[in-house]
C-alpha cells in the first residue's frame, strides 16, 4: 500500500484517482535511463512451451555477444558515458530476450490470426504513413470530418524488422496495443469512434529508448502538419494530443510529456526516466495515468512507485492516476510474467473516456 493514496476499487489491483487539473506547459527534457532486467521462471508452463522458450532465450543470449561488441564499437567504454545509467548491453539484450520470449507465449486474446496484414489494415481504416525525416507509422481515423483528438502510441522493445504492419498484428510482438486492437476489430468503441491514432515504428531499433527525443517531437509536428495530411495522416486537433506508452515507450513518453506538447499521457510499465527530481516539476499540470504490475520481472514496479510518489510530493495529487496490479492480468508466465500491463491498459474503455474528458 502506498501511504499517500486511498484504494479505489478491485481486489486484484489498487487504483488511485484524483481529478484532472488545468493543463500547463513545461520545458523539454532529454534523459536516457533504463532498469536492469531480471528473469523469472514459472512451473505452470507446459513442458513444450518451456522448451520452446529456452531455445528462444538461448538464441537471444547468443546474439547478445554480438550486440555487446557492436555496442562497444559504437559507443566506446560504457562506464565512461554518464548518460547510460546501466550498461547498453542490458537494454539491447532486453529487447532481444523480449522478442524471443514473446515467440514462446500463447496468442493474445481470441482473435483469429491473419496472414494477410495488408487486407487487415485496409479493412480497419489503418494506413501506412512515413515522414522521410523521422519514422514510418501506422495511422488510423474513424469516419469523421471534424478534427479529432490524437493518440500517439509508443511501442516497447521488441521486433522492428518486419515492417510497420507488424504493429497491426494481434499475435505479433506488439500485439494487444491500440494499433493491433483497431486492426483486429477488438478496440473499445470509445477509442475506435473518437480518436485518431498514430503509432510510429522504431524500424531497425529495439525501441525508441535511444532515439533523440527531439526527433520524436518532430514526428508529431509532421503528423499535425499539412505535409502529414497529404501523406495520409488523419485530421487532428493539435491542442488535443495524448500519449500512450508501454515499457520503453512509457519511459520515453514520460520524457516527451515534459515538452508541454501533450495534453495528457497513459504510461504502462515505466522503466527509467532519468532524474526523477528533475522531471517531476516539468510534468506539473499534465494529467497522467500510470499502470504497473507488482510481479513485473522486466521493469520492476518500484520504478513507477517512486515516480508517482515524486509527482505527488512535488506537484500534488490532482491529475494523477495509478493502477497497480498485484499480479499479471493477461496470464503471461515465465520471462514476461507481469509485463503485460500495456495490453491490460489498452483494452480498458475508461482510459479513453478519461482522455476525452480533459
Amino acid at each position: 500500500m502506498l501511504p499517500w493514496f486511498t484504494p479505489l476499487h478491485s481486489s486484484s489491483s489498487s487504483s488511485w484517482i484524483y481529478s484532472a487539473p488545468l493543463r500547463a506547459s513545461a520545458s523539454g527534457h532529454d534523459v536516457k535511463s533504463f532498469t536492469p532486467l531480471r528473469s523469472a521462471t514459472d512451473k505452470q508452463r507446459s513442458t513444450g512451451a518451456v522448451k520452446k522458450q529456452c531455445v528462444a532465450l538461448g538464441l537471444g543470449l547468443i546474439f547478445g555477444a554480438t550486440v555487446s561488441r557492436r555496442c562497444a564499437k559504437r559507443h566506446g567504454p560504457l562506464h565512461a558515458k554518464p548518460e547510460f545509467e546501466e550498461p547498453c548491453l542490458r537494454r539491447e539484450l532486453a529487447g532481444l530476450l523480449t522478442v524471443s520470449a514473446l515467440s514462446a507465449m500463447p496468442a493474445i486474446g481470441n482473435a483469429e490470426v491473419t496472414t494477410d496484414n495488408q487486407r487487415l489494415l485496409s479493412s480497419r481504416k489503418l494506413v501506412e504513413v512515413r515522414d522521410p525525416q523521422t519514422y514510418p507509422a501506422l495511422a488510423y481515423s474513424p469516419d469523421a470530418s471534424a478534427k479529432l483528438p490524437l493518440l500517439v502510441v509508443l511501442h516497447g522493445a521488441g521486433s522492428t524488422d518486419l515492417g510497420v504492419q507488424e504493429l497491426a498484428d494481434p499475435n505479433g510482438c506488439h500485439g494487444g496495443l491500440p494499433p493491433s486492437l483497431l486492426a483486429s476489430g477488438r478496440a473499445p468503441a470509445v477509442l475506435a469512434n473518437n480518436f485518431a491514432v498514430v503509432a510510429p515504428y522504431a524500424a531497425g531499433r529495439s525501441s525508441f529508448i535511444r532515439e533523440p527525443r527531439e526527433r520524436l517531437l518532430r514526428f508529431v509536428d509532421w503528423v499535425c502538419s499539412s505535409e502529414g495530411r497529404r501523406a495520409g495522416c488523419p485530421n487532428v486537433d493539435p491542442q488535443r494530443i495524448f500519449l500512450f506508452g508501454y515499457s520503453d515507450g512509457a519511459s520515453v513518453g514520460v520524457q516527451l510529456a515534459c515538452s508541454g506538447k501533450f495534453r495528457a499521457g497513459v504510461f504502462a510499465a515505466v522503466g527509467g526516466v532519468g532524474d526523477v527530481g528533475e522531471i517531476t516539476p516539468k510534468l506539473r499540470g499534465i494529467p497522467t495515468w500510470f499502470f504497473h504490475s507488482v510481479d513485473d520481472g522486466i521493469l520492476p514496479v518500484e520504478g513507477t512507485d517512486s515516480l508517482v510518489a515524486s509527482l505527488v510530493k512535488t506537484n500534488g495529487p490532482v491529475g494523477i492516476r495509478y493502477t497497480r496490479y498485484e499480479q499479471d492480468q493477461e496470464g503471461f508466465t515465465g520471462f514476461l510474467k507481469g509485463h503485460s500491463v500495456g495490453i491490460t491498459a489498452s483494452k480498458q474503455p475508461e482510459i479513453y473516456r478519461w482522455l476525452l474528458s480533459l
